[in-house]
């Protein structure tokens, strides 16, 4: 497997290895050893302009998810299969974290979770598509609390950023 994470934001101090290590623990999890995923984290004026220009959204949203294949995933020997791109406005978590009354580190582990699952195809267009997404968030916001990343999770009822749709 293969991750990359790569901080393009200043104004907060993000520690990449965990969250380089969040994703390694949830792909294993999910058992998705043979792909590539890049997690990329942006201010909220690149974040704003991405979201503008991909999804015609003239303001800054929290995650974006940039899949680059449809269908089953299909495993061949060859190199890693390229799941695709995450990006994520720290700054806009930072803020959400705050109206959350919890840590960031516990946003962000949030955002890299519902931002993997849209890798997946998961999506929360309708009701029954947002109740199984959220079953997952939650399944995997699990994972990521257990594993010994260093991150210890608060237990918080509705824990997914799907209830902000």
């Amino acid at each position: 497997m293969e991750i990359q994470v790569q901080n393009r934001q200043r104004k907060y101090s993000i520690d990449t290895g965990s969250l380089r290590n969040w994703l390694a623990t949830l792909l294993s999890h999910l058992k998705l050893e043979e792909v590539e995923v890049s997690l990329v984290l942006v201010s909220n004026p690149k974040i704003k302009q991405l979201n503008h220009t991909y999804r015609k959204e003239n303001y800054p949203t929290d995650v974006l998810a940039f899949p680059l294949w449809e269908g089953e995933i299909v495993f061949t020997p060859g190199p890693p299969i390229l799941l695709g791109d995450i990006v994520i406005s720290v700054e806009k978590a930072a803020r959400q974290a705050q109206e959350h009354r919890h840590s960031l580190e516990t946003e962000m582990a949030v955002l890299v979770v519902h931002g993997l699952l849209h890798l997946l195809g998961y999506d929360h267009i309708n009701d029954a598509e947002a109740s199984q997404m959220q079953r997952k968030e939650r399944e995997l916001l699990t994972v990521i609390a257990a594993s010994k990343s260093g991150f210890i999770m608060p237990v918080i009822p509705g824990l997914t950023r799907i209830s902000d749709r």
